[in-house]
């Protein structure tokens, strides 16, 4: 049998040496977002505008049927307090950000300690916390929900500790009470805040089984049934919470439809595709999730399934912790049934795994349950798992925050050209498509930076911008505001600006990385004249795998921008269907203009997967020849003389193969032939 383990009311490290390991952590991790950090293009400009029209916008975020088929009235009334608050500059909110994940770590801590008594353990969770895969990108970025989620529910979680489980305070009915008011206020805030709260119901409905089928097993005793009544009571709190936050939904009349947010088709593919993205991104958190499961069941079969009834302290702590792994693992599985896979989604489950772990191996160790050879095991995991998560951690916080001083430069610049006497021009991002939200920050930053009118046409050169239907549909872009888009490109006098950069990892950050662009694509194919005005770039050094070779590297990386004033009424030339590196799929088109000075030259090969093929080439329309593909030679054609007029042409591939399908690489892209148009 295990032994009693005493209930201390210990900190988690004496008071000094907790407050210098906090200002490191926090030094480490948060300084330089609140340094450096500036406006990042996703998130930001909602919550701004929101912000500074927040009496406006009330009606629709207090009402659950306002059409985005979400509903987080804090998350936008926390959000827009910090607007009234601190205005634009984001500064101080990187600083509320770091609080709050301080909070939450030295929260988790507490948690361990109370229920270990060790100090050691709760001080290395404390460490542990911030190497985490899932904290970068919730770290350095604004307008994530998951660290104030995190930190309500881990709130609630504390609060049910120290009632139900530690069993330290003096009053407890007081303290019950306390917590039950807690439990009803924090949870529909937390459902406020983000969906995924609800997850609270797991650990509640784990402790309430896991207590009755272990007191039937076990010679726990009479005590069984009151740990069993815990988890009722926190079941009906939830319970009371869940309804409070569902009281708008009556409250308000359903005069706008939801959107189709939460509309989608589950399959097998989906399935597959986000587990291997978790696993392979996040590595440290699955680790670390195997490693509670594995450590929860041995202490578990000595603890339970002894001749001897364990300790009611010690069973009320383990079913906790198992509770709260069973919780996690839910909380990690649904997530591989949504929609699409985010790194930052893992953070509770990151957080969860680890305080589970980390109270394994404790018990474990500290009553031999098992080898040293297997301990020593697990403690290189959690060694490599936290080198990994601190070279991640380097590369995508360095990587956003460059990112986010690139285009806040980028904007300046832009606004200050935009804005010189007698100029009335626009701006076009090349680099993002017309639906995009870099493309909507229209409003006043409070220094002067106010740039309007901005048009994305990302969508227009690359047919992989708009290759996610799933997205398109959820954003309502119909194939006609797309065809119409063409109408966007630039025209004499306005702006273009590319954002440039080698961000090659196999690490995902959302708009930041993976990310080739060296410069614009309508420029270094030849399509317009223009002048550069003005450009900057950041390097940051990293170690990283490589996406395309899949090798380690270690080599410079950087973000950047070019800024450009375009010097012709209309492009040369335009192609449609045409990917930046030359292919194309089963149909394309080229748009010749009579600015076009020479002849219309095309190369054209198609390659060995998608051999035989045949190409058919029309003219404004009218067939204008077939070609017969047999081998991979390239091919060079003469469409028309040097063009009088605009001309188009239409291209028909029989055959198109992908890539991946036929296990050649990982191209997902449906490919034909490959095409350019000789310029020489």
């Amino acid at each position: 049998m295990i032994n009693k383990i005493k209930t201390g009311s210990e900190a988690v490290a004496s008071p000094p040496l907790l407050f210098v390991l906090v200002i490191l952590l926090w030094a480490i991790f948060s300084l330089p977002s609140i340094l450096f950090n500036q406006w990042f293009p996703m998130d930001l400009g909602a919550i701004f505008r929101i912000g500074q029209n927040f009496q406006d916008w009330l009606p629709w975020i207090v009402s659950p049927y306002n059409g985005s088929g979400r509903y987080f009235p804090f998350y936008w009334i926390y959000n827009s307090f910090q607007v009234y608050l601190f205005g634009t500059n984001v500064a101080p909110f990187f600083f509320v950000q770091s609080i709050v994940f301080v909070a939450t770590g030295l929260l988790i801590s507490a948690m361990l300690q109370k229920v270990t008594n060790s100090r050691q353990f709760a001080t290395l969770l404390l460490i542990l916390f911030y190497f985490s895969t899932p904290i970068p990108e919730n770290l350095n970025t604004l307008g994530k929900a998951e660290p104030l989620a995190s930190l309500l529910m881990v709130c609630i979680i504390l609060s049910f500790c120290n009632v139900n489980v530690v069993k330290m305070h003096v009053s407890a009915k007081k303290n019950t009470l306390t917590n039950a008011v807690l439990v009803c206020t924090l949870f529909p805030l937390a459902i406020w805040t983000k969906e995924t709260s609800i997850a609270l119901f797991g650990f509640g409905a784990t402790g309430f089984v896991v207590s009755i089928f272990l007191g039937k097993l076990s010679r726990l005793g009479t005590y069984s049934g009151a740990l069993a009544k815990d988890y009722l009571y926190l079941l009906l709190l939830l319970f009371v919470g869940l309804c409070i936050s569902k009281a708008p939904y009556i409250i308000f009349p359903e005069e706008i439809k939801t959107s189709n947010y939460t509309d989608y088709s589950i399959t097998l593919k989906l399935i597959i595709d986000n587990a291997t993205f978790y696993v392979f991104q996040q590595p440290d958190v699955i680790i670390f999730g195997l490693m509670a499961i594995i450590l929860l069941a041995i202490v578990g079969k000595r603890m339970f399934f002894n001749v001897e009834a364990a300790d009611q302290f010690q069973a009320r702590g383990y079913i906790f912790m198992l509770s709260l792994c069973s919780m996690a693992w839910a909380y990690y599985l649904v997530l591989l049934v949504w929609r699409w896979p985010m790194a930052y989604y893992m953070l509770l489950p990151a957080i969860v795994f680890k305080l589970c772990a980390i109270y394994g191996l404790y018990i474990t160790g500290k009553y031999g349950l098992v080898k040293k050879m297997w301990r020593n095991v697990m403690y290189g995991f959690i060694a490599l798992s936290t080198l990994y998560a601190a070279f991640y951690t380097y590369y995508i916080a360095s990587s956003q925050i460059a990112y986010s001083r690139i285009y806040t430069d980028a904007m300046y610049q832009s606004d200050h050209y935009m804005h010189l006497p007698g100029e009335k021009h626009f701006l076009i991002m090349e680099s993002y498509p017309f639906y995009a939200e870099q493309t909507s920050l229209q409003l006043d930053t409070g220094t002067g930076w106010r740039t309007e009118g901005a048009k994305g046409i990302a969508d227009v050169l690359d047919p992989d911008v708009t290759s996610n239907k799933e997205l398109l549909e959820l954003l309502h872009v119909t194939q006609a505001q797309i065809d119409e888009n063409v109408n966007n490109l630039p025209k004499r006098g306005d702006y273009l600006l590319v954002i440039t950069g080698s961000k090659l990892a196999t690490w995902f950050s959302r708009g930041v990385t993976p990310y080739y662009t060296k410069d614009s694509i309508l420029k270094t194919q030849g399509m317009y004249n223009m002048e550069l005005l003005a450009e900057r770039s950041i390097e940051t050094p990293a170690l990283y795998i490589h996406v395309w070779t899949h090798n380690l590297a270690a080599e410079k990386t950087y973000i950047g921008y070019k800024l450009y004033r375009v010097l012709e009424d209309e492009p040369k030339f335009l192609w449609r269907g045409r990917y930046p590196d030359g292919w194309i799929g089963r149909r394309a088109s080229l748009k010749v203009n009579n600015s076009y000075d020479r002849r219309v030259v095309i190369k054209l090969s198609a390659p060995s997967f998608a051999l035989p093929n045949k190409v058919t080439i029309s003219k404004d329309g009218n067939l204008f020849k077939v070609l017969e593909l047999t081998d991979t030679s390239e091919k060079v054609l003469t469409l028309s003389d040097i063009p009088q007029e605009s001309t188009s042409f239409q291209f028909e591939v029989q055959r198109a193969i992908v890539p991946k399908n036929i296990k050649l690489n990982k191209d997902a892209r449906e490919l034909g032939l490959r095409i350019t148009l000789d310029t020489d």
